[in-house]
């Protein structure tokens, strides 16, 4: 996936999943599908529906939250059904104990919920998300601000919304972030590559700290001029 080849990627996790007596085979399809999901690239309904049974059979508990994961992402523009499946995997993660996922999870649902309500209350749960992540230091904060980022790449700040995924991913190239990352994906298409890898470069060079200022200022920005609350 490296190379941008988001469908040879797709493939590759296709073929990690065909082993039906391979314990971690439901690990691979399960990221098969949310894979393909987050990189719009819809697989069949057939196919999607069979890995949704599937993970449902599994004794890991992150498994099974993972195939709810898969539902939600599955339900397209029925937005009030993805909320109510990513509430449910997060019930199901916290039972396991999974932060990680949990508050992956708990970032999906958020950029499903800055679709369903007023921006001005939007901005304001993702404020409450980026001091989580300036001042605690809590990396499992970094979900809700991936979706922070996308969000602002779609009101009109991409160079923002490179920068802060440049800051939540420090160590990673600027192309391997992106084509690994279906969410951040998009914010690359929308600059360019060049423009896209400067600002991410940009953004791998601010502390925390920094990083949250960036973050804090283009909320008052897009505050100010997406909303009638200034």
């Amino acid at each position: 996936s490296s190379t941008g080849d988001i469908g040879r990627a797709v493939s590759i996790f296709r073929a990690g999943a065909e082993h039906p007596t391979d314990p971690p085979v439901f690990g691979n399809l399960a990221f098969l599908h949310i894979f393909a999901g987050l990189a719009d690239m819809r697989l069949s309904v057939e196919e999607t529906n069979d890995a949704i049974a599937r993970l449902a059979t599994s004794t890991m508990p992150t498994i099974r939250a993972a195939g709810v994961w898969v539902q939600a992402l599955s339900v397209g523009d029925d937005t009030s059904a993805g909320i109510r499946l990513y509430q449910q995997a997060i019930d199901m993660s916290v039972a396991s104990g999974n932060r990680t996922l949990e508050e992956t999870l708990r970032g999906m649902q958020m950029g499903l919920l800055a679709e369903t309500i007023d921006l001005d209350t939007a901005f304001t749960m993702f404020t409450e998300r980026v001091n989580t992540w300036q001042i605690m230091g809590d990396p499992f904060a970094t979900a809700g601000v991936t979706e922070l980022a996308n969000m602002l790449a779609r009101l009109g700040y991409p160079d923002g919304a490179a920068r802060l995924h440049g800051a939540i991913n420090p160590d990673a190239d600027p192309d391997m972030a992106a084509t690994m990352s279906p969410l951040i994906w998009p914010v690359r298409e929308m600059m360019g590559p060049d423009a896209f890898n400067d600002a991410y470069q940009a953004g791998t060079r601010l502390s925390p700290q920094a990083a949250g200022e960036l973050a804090h200022q283009l909320i008052a920005r897009a505050r100010a001029e997406h909303t009638t609350n200034t």
